[in-house]
């Protein structure tokens, strides 16, 4: 009985690991069905150091979609860090406020942009389209739905890795922007037509704010190093 239950045990280990290369959102929805498939970077993790403690960097993601005039749509796929604001280990959290804003800036000033409010720990965003940031470093699938009457739309990906610093972008307090270390979040988009069957291959476009304060999209690409290996490859699949 013993041998049985321990098989049991890793059998549904073995489950787990296969099932963690695919997130799944909006399940109940009756949208179009589409998948984002992400090919992790040589930096997709890395390791953070505060004080003297060292830790593993997983990144913030936001998957959404517009119109083709830049307007927000809808929200897809949102890290559970973000999304929650579970960043774990933050000593006097404001529940009402957004901490760290400048994880996922674009996104979120989009969302605010049509009235939406930028998620806390007391409104977090719905478990519909949350999930925790893939820590492997392999490729993984968002296996979700584009709610909208459009046939022609952009899917938008927004990544960052705090404590990710170089020349232009410091971790060191004084230097750093409020509540940001490192480089800025990167954005990629795909121009997507719901009624083709076929894959988009998403670019990069820019980076975000490094504060955190605007909505500014800067094509500029040349202060970042690291930022731009955080993904090496993502596509839009229409089914």
């Amino acid at each position: 009985m013993k041998h049985i239950a321990v098989l049991v045990i890793v059998i549904a280990l073995l489950g787990g690991a296969a099932s963690a290369n695919q997130i799944t959102t909006l399940s109940e929805s009756s949208g179009a069905a589409i998948h984002i498939e992400v090919l992790p970077g040589e930096r997709w993790t890395h390791q953070g150091k505060m004080l003297l403690f060292k830790f593993d960097v997983t990144p913030q993601i936001a998957v959404w979609i517009e119109d083709l005039h830049g307007n927000y749509l809808d929200t897809l796929y949102v890290t559970q860090k973000f999304a929650k604001q579970e960043w774990g280990g933050v000593r006097g959290q404001d529940k009402d406020k957004t901490f760290r804003s400048s994880s996922l800036p674009y996104w979120n000033h989009k969302r605010m942009e049509q009235g939406l409010a930028s998620p806390t720990k007391n409104a977090p965003l719905p478990d519909a389209v949350t999930a925790a940031s893939p820590t492997q470093k392999q490729a993984f699938s968002i296996v979700t739905k584009a709610n909208t009457d459009l046939t022609e739309i952009a899917v938008l990906m927004e990544v960052n890795n705090s404590f990710d610093e170089n020349e232009h972008y410091s971790n060191k307090p004084k230097e750093a922007a409020a509540e940001y270390n490192g480089q800025p979040a990167v954005i990629y988009r795909a121009m997507v037509n719901l009624a083709q069957p076929g894959t988009y291959a998403m670019q990069l476009i820019g980076h975000a704010s490094w504060t955190g304060e605007t909505d500014d999209l800067i094509e500029d690409l040349s202060t970042l190093t690291s930022a731009v290996c955080i993904i090496e490859k993502a596509v839009v699949i229409v089914e």
